[in-house]
């Protein structure tokens, strides 16, 4: 039987096939080179450079760990950046719901204190409102019934003193509430009508007084007192329309 003889490779042959086998070895590399790059994009690349062992020396592998860096940084900063223009834009978010809170609350701040002044404001007016009634009420009773009473019917001159004191000291109560009112802020016509009533209210009271003295008084001279009371009574009917007119210009202004 013949042997089969295997074929050697000479020297001419290993020669012309390793420059193939540089560039597969090359291409492989490069394939690596671009597996990794790609997978670092998601995970961090490994600190030590591939295994270059199935390279020949004569292998450009330097280049390798250059471009799986540069991929790397650019990566990582491209992250960095995301993350920089996410957080920027979460502090924009916040800052506009904290915009909007506080202008939420100093609107409602706003809303309070307008409905407490608009309140305080209504009260304040129904209370000046309840004084002014009241005044002017007074007055109309000073009119129409104390200074009549003052001035008619026969009455002894102690009754008479007695009558006169508790009118006096009514009136000058009186005098002395719109006198007060007067000085309130507030209308200025108000306050000079208020003004007017307190003096019609003093100049009555001043007639009646003398008005009662000449009808306590024993006079010397009839005649005289006579005179003297008919004076007197023209005064008071003057100073109570006067009193009139004031109480109703103050009527006019609730």
């Amino acid at each position: 039987m013949m042997r089969m003889r295997r074929p050697r490779l000479g020297p001419l042959t290993v020669a012309a096939l390793l420059p193939l086998i540089v560039v597969v070895a090359t291409a492989g590399v490069a394939v690596a080179q671009v597996d990794v790059a790609q997978e670092t994009t998601v995970v961090p690349p490994p600190t030590e450079p591939p295994p270059t062992t199935a390279a020949p020396p004569t292998a450009p592998t330097t280049a390798a760990p250059a471009t799986t860096t540069a991929g790397t940084t650019t990566t990582t900063t491209g992250d960095g950046g995301d993350d920089d223009g996410t957080d920027a834009t979460t502090w924009i978010i916040v800052a506009l719901i904290v915009v909007a809170i506080v202008l939420a609350l100093a609107a409602l701040f706003a809303a309070l204190a307008r409905s407490r002044g608009t309140r305080q404001t209504g009260q304040g007016y129904d209370a000046r409102r309840s004084r002014l009634d009241q005044i002017v009420g007074t007055s109309r009773w000073v009119h129409d019934q104390v200074s009549l009473e003052v001035l008619g019917g026969a009455v002894d001159a102690e009754q008479l003193r007695m009558r006169w004191q508790d009118a006096r000291r009514r009136m000058m109560d009186l005098s002395a509430q719109a006198s007060a009112a007067s000085v309130e802020p507030g209308d200025p016509l108000l306050q000079e009508d208020l003004r007017t009533l307190g003096q019609a209210v003093t100049n009555l009271a001043g007639a009646l007084d003398t008005n009662v003295s000449l009808r306590t008084t024993p006079a010397q001279n009839a005649r005289d007192r006579d005179q003297a009371l008919l004076q007197s009574s023209d005064d008071v009917a003057r100073r109570r329309t006067e009193l009139q007119m004031a109480a109703d210009r103050v009527a006019g202004h609730r």
